[in-house]
């Protein structure tokens, strides 16, 4: 059994491995192999996350939506690796310096960002898009989307309580939309482009700032004592 200085490696096996306890590693690499994180227990590694390497279909699947995957490094998926969140949370909470998240075409239900040390740098290896269907919280740390003309697809509420930083450093647009059929919270939002999509009303708390356009096709309301600033070059579309 792995433990916080001891790394994890699941290979291609007969009998795939299926934590019914909360489990723990440095390091987690899923080569070619399975892992399933079983009846809402936990799995928190001290260092990196790998879903498959190279082109090998590596597979770590949450089979239910009490558990949680705390990653104290960065999070890579191969091109063939598969995440299956099982409405699960990711937490992330490096203390390193930077940590990058590249999830590819798997989507994330909930994300929490907490390590005020670490830049995390969102990475949109697939067709510059990162799905997340339920919230996106920081906690503590500096978020940055590192991929020109990105789209973050946000399905619940979006929580900032440091840095999100939308674009800078070369990444020069990028649009968070907003796509839940249900009402969602914008807490501290600051973004480049932004699009109110899906349906019910999207409140916003707190301060928030628009870089690039913004486009509403449901309806976005501010909450009392919220403010809205969007650039002078910024356009507004319904």
């Amino acid at each position: 059994m792995p433990t916080a200085t001891i790394d994890a490696i699941i290979p291609d096996q007969t009998n795939d491995p299926i934590l019914n306890v909360n489990g723990v590693c440095k390091k987690l690499t899923i080569t070619d192999g399975v892992l399933v994180l079983d009846n809402g227990f936990d799995l928190t590694t001290y260092g990196d996350v790998a879903i498959g390497t190279g082109t090998s279909v590596g597979i770590l699947t949450v089979a239910n939506n009490g558990s949680e995957i705390t990653c104290g490094g960065s999070w890579t998926r191969g091109t063939n690796g598969i995440f299956v969140h099982g409405s699960s949370t990711v937490n992330f909470n490096s203390g390193v310096g930077s940590a990058t998240i590249d999830n590819r075409s798997s989507s994330f239900n909930n994300v929490v960002f907490d390590s005020s040390a670490t830049t995390f740098y969102l990475t949109f290896s697939s067709a510059s898009t990162i799905n997340v269907e339920g919230n996106f919280e920081i906690l503590s740390g500096n978020v940055t989307p590192n991929t020109n003309n990105y789209t973050l697809n946000i399905g619940g509420n979006f929580n900032n309580q440091d840095i999100f930083t939308p674009s800078g450093g070369g990444i020069g647009a990028g649009t968070v939309v907003f796509n839940a059929a249900a009402d969602q919270t914008i807490t501290n939002g600051n973004f480049h482009h932004l699009t109110i999509s899906g349906s019910n009303t999207k409140y916003t708390t707190g301060a928030c700032a628009i870089v690039g356009n913004t486009t509403v096709n449901s309806t976005l309301r501010a909450n009392a004592g919220s403010s809205a600033r969007a650039s002078v070059a910024s356009k507004c579309w319904k």
